[in-house]
């Protein structure tokens, strides 16, 4: 199994929007390469607002 992340930063105060679209993105590449899972988590802190999404999969050769 591998499991992929991938991060963003949200600026000036813009995490809702930017939330909105991790999981809209995170949507369409369930609808588009099925059998895939994404999830989408964020963090918030004082500097930055961060958004990641995972991945998990199996990768036959």
């Amino acid at each position: 199994m591998i499991r992929f992340q991938t991060s963003g930063r949200a600026k000036n105060d813009k995490l809702p929007q930017a939330t909105r679209f991790a999981k809209e993105l995170a949507d369409c590449i369930i609808n588009n390469y099925s059998p895939v899972s994404v999830q989408v988590y964020s963090e918030v802190s004082e500097d930055c607002d961060n958004i990641y999404w995972y991945s998990d999969g199996v990768f036959n050769r």
